[in-house]
This record gives C-alpha cells, sequence and structure tokens, in this order.
C-alpha cells in the first residue's frame, strides 16, 4: 500500500482538528493517518473526513457576519449656493 504525504493534508488536518500533527500521510485507499502532537496515531477513512469537512464548512459558514441589508438613503441636504471672491 503506497502513502503520499501531501501539504494540503497538513492544511486540513490543522482545519479539521485545530493542531499541526507530527506526522501524516494519505493512504491509496483515501484514507488519512494522522499522529497528533502527543503521539496518538488516529486512521479517518474518506467518509469520515467528509463528514468533518461538511461539518467544518458549516460551523466556518455560521460563523461568518451576516451581509447587512443597504440602509435606505438619506434625504439629501441641499446647500445654499456660495460664490466666491465676490
Amino acid at each position: 500500500m503506497e502513502k503520499r504525504k501531501l501539504e494540503a493534508d497538513a492544511k486540513l488536518i490543522l482545519i479539521l482538528f485545530g493542531f499541526n500533527p507530527l506526522d501524516w500521510c494519505r493512504r491509496d485507499n483515501g484514507e488519512l493517518v494522522v499522529i497528533n502532537p502527543i503521539g496518538q496515531k488516529f486512521v479517518y477513512s474518506p467518509e469520515e473526513i467528509s463528514k468533518l469537512s461538511d461539518k467544518a464548512l458549516v460551523k466556518k459558514e455560521s460563523a461568518l457576519p451576516k451581509p447587512k441589508a443597504d440602509p435606505k438613503p438619506k434625504h439629501k441636504t441641499v446647500h445654499p449656493k456660495v460664490k466666491l471672491g465676490a
């Protein structure tokens, strides 16, 4: 079974789990193997990664500020004409 170490997976681990791993790799079958900062090893299936990614995306979207509705334009203030140099 071949293993690949992708920087994209390191970024994904940081986003999903909130830490920089000691080590990680992606297996041919799509599993993501992660060794956390205290040395524990975890193996995540592609389905688990997909579910965690969906949850992280929903959490990120709900944390974004909601766009405010455009305020109604205020009445224009009319200024009297000023003659300069008179």
